[in-house]
This record gives C-alpha cells, sequence and structure tokens, in this order.
C-alpha cells in the first residue's frame, strides 16, 4: 500500500477561482489524491504569492499546479500564465474561462477548461504527479 502523502512532501497547488462550486471541486479532487491546496480569493492574490516565490521571499516551495481564473479581479489569467512562461516556470496552468472556452497547449503546459470540466482536467494532470517518487521518498524519510 503506498503511503499517503504528508504535508511535508505532498505536491501544492494554488487555486483563484471566483466560482464557489468550481473551487470546492478543483480542492476536493486535489485533496483526494493528496495534494496541498493553497487557495487565493483572487488572481490578484495569487499573483502576490508568485511574486514572493520569484523574488526568493517565500519560505514554501514552488507550486507544482496553479489553477487560476483566465479573467480574475485584478489579473488576467491569460497575462499570468504568458509571465510565468517568460520567465521559464514550467509549472502546469489550469485558466478556468467562465465564457465557454476550452483548449490544451501541452507544449507549454497551459490547459483552458470551462467550470464544468475544470476538476476533471486537474484531476488528469494531478494523476500525472509522480507518486512512486514520493513514496519512495517518505519511505526514506520516515526510516531516517
Amino acid at each position: 500500500m503506498r503511503p499517503r502523502p504528508t504535508a511535508a512532501w505532498a505536491p501544492r497547488a494554488l487555486v483563484a477561482l471566483a466560482d464557489v462550486v468550481c473551487r470546492a471541486r478543483v480542492t476536493r479532487v486535489l485533496g483526494e489524491r493528496g495534494w496541498q491546496v493553497e487557495p487565493h480569493p483572487s488572481g490578484f492574490h495569487l499573483v502576490g504569492a508568485l511574486e514572493r516565490l520569484v523574488a526568493g521571499e517565500a519560505t514554501v516551495p514552488w507550486p507544482s499546479l496553479i489553477v487560476v481564473d483566465a479573467i480574475s479581479a485584478g489579473c488576467l489569467g491569460t497575462t499570468l500564465a504568458a509571465g510565468l512562461r517568460e520567465l521559464e516556470v514550467p509549472v502546469p496552468i489550469v485558466l478556468v474561462d467562465a465564457n465557454g472556452h476550452a483548449a490544451e497547449d501541452q507544449a507549454r503546459r497551459i490547459y483552458t477548461a470551462t467550470p464544468a470540466i475544470a476538476p476533471a482536467v486537474v484531476a488528469a494532470l494531478a494523476g500525472d504527479w509522480p507518486r512512486p517518487l514520493l513514496a519512495a521518498s517518505a519511505r526514506r524519510r520516515d526510516a531516517a
């Protein structure tokens, strides 16, 4: 049986979604897979957290996934995604678009989804996380 991730080594996701139902579903999907979810009230707040990471001022590791509204208070998710790619940050980004647009750019690891399918897209990306490596890491940590 594979050990359940703990806060010390679980993959981390930053989530900023205005749609309360979509946010709850995305958070549940990630939580069920052992992910730490760091919720942000808006894209503006998420940008602040990323700014601290880029500046080296944060005490937490980079996220393994970002889920943000395509259009959010104080932030366009598309601009955020483009800026992270300019900085060569390869974190997968899911842009949730309430206007019904859905697209996938696997080369750039940017995914656009409607609120209805966003949890499924997030689940697929969360399932790609290399859990066997995490389990081996946990066993080494527990043995120490």
